[in-house]
């Protein structure tokens, strides 16, 4: 996960932006901080919606970033199945496989096998990329630009950050807010309170 560019100060900028709902000058930071955190936690989410958060990430199977991509009020690109050779496919292993050695072994034997077949329609058969995707499963690793903005980050982590979301997002939201927790201590702030919400 990297966060490749987040709006500094997302609480005081959001106190900026809302200035104009309310008339009110810029010109005091404690007042423009207040305000920005009210308008957050009072969920009045247009304000929200100035503060932006664009992230890569490439340690999710495809099933998770099908989760994640689903959400509407979002900028994505993902990793194209028809100009990529998946040759070296690697995978998610969910936990109650990883902890089954019987399941674990014959889940890695299909995968493998997948990837040689993948690359035996690709390099023997000389099938295009785009067709030969079609053998990969949805538990292959797969690659996402992501951007939103703060109102969804907080509807994303709602909804996926807990059960009865898929493990692997839920792991998804905590490492993305892990990230975010670091950049200032605004983040910080406003990544604690949504951790409380979920």
């Amino acid at each position: 996960m990297k966060i490749i560019k987040a709006t500094p100060k997302p609480i005081t900028f959001t106190g900026e932006c809302a200035s104009i709902c309310y008339d009110s000058k810029n010109d005091n930071p404690e007042k423009v901080y207040n305000r920005g955190l009210m308008c957050i936690k009072q969920n009045h989410g247009e304000t929200s919606e100035f503060v932006d958060i664009i992230f890569e990430t490439d340690d999710y199977s495809a099933r998770c970033l099908r989760e994640l991509l689903r959400h509407r009020h979002s900028s994505k690109l993902q990793a194209s199945t028809r100009y990529i050779n998946y040759n070296n496919m690697d995978y998610y292993i969910p936990h109650s496989i990883e902890n089954n050695n019987e399941a674990k072994e014959s889940y890695e034997h299909l995968m493998k096998y997948i990837n040689v077949k993948y690359q035996e329609f690709v390099d023997v058969y000389n099938i295009p990329k785009q067709d030969a995707a079609n053998i990969l499963p949805l538990g292959m690793k797969s690659k996402v630009i992501f951007k939103c903005n703060l109102r969804e980050l907080i509807h994303i982590s709602k909804i996926r950050g807990k059960k009865p979301a898929l493990p692997e997002i839920q792991n998804l939201v905590g490492e993305l807010l892990a990230e975010l927790n670091v950049i200032d201590e605004e983040w910080k702030t406003l990544c604690e309170w949504i951790r409380s919400e979920i």
